[in-house]
Parts: structure tokens; C-alpha cells; sequence
């Protein structure tokens, strides 16, 4: 029996063209075509055939009456050896499609592989770049400031028009609250009157 890359527990179907089945079998009787189904279905699950005779009539499932009368008609669908050209074929069709699949599997994971550096690097990039940017408390409690030109959530850009704006409103409003605080203390100053001492 010859050797072959694959192995029969990874075939558990088989192909059956009907039209070609029927064009090659229209002779046989009802018991050859079931033996004929059963042989054929052993090749393909074990890739060939016994030649011991015994054993492919046990195959076939015939009495030894029944095998002599069709033994002659049913090899006749095989080559020597009881080799099938048709099924070998197929397993050979069978086998190229695995093989590519297999490859192209492999392929991808490899690929997958090698990109990984890549990608976990592009990861912490991204995380590294987010953490500077968010909003965070230092350990003093403070506030951290929003790098220049860079737009976070709850603050105004250092540098930029609205920001600018806001500094000077920030500055004029302080300095108008200080003089108001000026004028009001000194007013109150002046009206106090010098305390007699006893």
C-alpha cells in the first residue's frame, strides 16, 4: 500500500459524483453495487486495498459464492493492485487544498508574531501619551497645568488668544478688588475716632 502525507481520519467524507457513479455501474446487480459502495468507501478511509483476497471479501461483506460469481466484475473497476485512479485523484486534490490552507494558517500566524513588538509598542506610545496630557493631581494636591497648546478638558491652552483674555480679565478684576479693599479700609480709618485712655 503506498504511503501518503495525510491520514484517513482527516477524510471523513467522500466525494460521490452521482452521473459518473451510475455511467460506470449500470451493469452491476444489487449485491455488486453494495460491494462495489463498500470497497470503495474502505479505500478511501485507509487509502488503498488489501490484494489478500479474504480480506476483501470480508470487505465487501459477500459469502464466498457470492464473491466468486462477482469478484471478476468488480475488479474490473479497479487497476491492478485494486488501485482506483478516480479516488487516488481526488485524495491528491484533497491533500493540495489541506496543505495550502495549513500554509496559509501558518503564514498569518507567523506574520501575527513578528508584528507583535510593533504593535505592543504602539500601545504603551499611545497610553504614554495620553497619561501626559490628562488632567492628574501631584503630590501636593495641585492641579498639574495644561502643556502649551495642547487642549484638556477643563483647561484653557497656555499661549493662546482665549487664554491671554482670560489672564487679563483674571488681572484686572484682582487689581480693581484690592483698591476697592484699599479705599474701604481706609475710610473706615479715617472715621474711627482715638480711643481715651483711663
Amino acid at each position: 500500500m503506498t504511503e501518503r502525507w495525510w491520514r484517513s481520519d482527516h477524510t471523513p467524507w467522500m466525494p460521490l459524483y452521482v452521473a459518473d457513479y451510475l455511467a460506470d455501474t449500470g451493469h452491476l446487480s444489487t449485491i455488486e453495487h453494495g460491494a462495489y459502495l463498500l470497497l470503495i468507501m474502505h479505500y478511501w478511509a485507509n487509502d488503498g486495498l488489501p490484494t489478500d483476497e479474504a480480506q476483501l471479501r470480508n470487505i465487501a461483506k459477500l459469502s464466498s459464492h457470492n464473491w466468486k460469481k462477482s469478484r471478476e466484475t468488480l475488479q474490473k473497476l479497479f487497476d491492478a493492485d485494486w488501485r482506483h485512479k478516480r479516488i487516488d485523484a481526488e485524495l491528491t486534490k484533497l491533500h493540495e487544498i489541506s496543505e495550502k490552507r495549513s500554509k496559509a494558517a501558518k503564514d498569518r500566524h507567523e506574520k501575527e508574531r513578528a508584528n507583535a513588538p510593533a504593535k505592543a509598542e504602539q500601545v504603551q506610545t499611545h497610553s504614554h501619551s495620553h497619561s501626559q496630557i490628562s488632567p492628574s493631581k501631584d503630590g501636593a494636591g495641585k492641579a498639574s497645568r495644561a502643556p502649551p497648546g495642547k487642549k484638556v478638558p477643563g483647561f484653557l491652552p497656555t499661549g493662546s488668544r482665549q487664554w491671554t483674555r482670560s489672564a487679563s480679565r483674571a488681572a484686572k478684576v484682582s487689581a480693581s478688588s484690592a483698591s476697592s479693599f484699599r479705599s474701604r479700609n481706609s475710610a473706615t480709618t479715617g472715621s474711627a475716632k482715638p480711643v481715651k485712655r483711663a
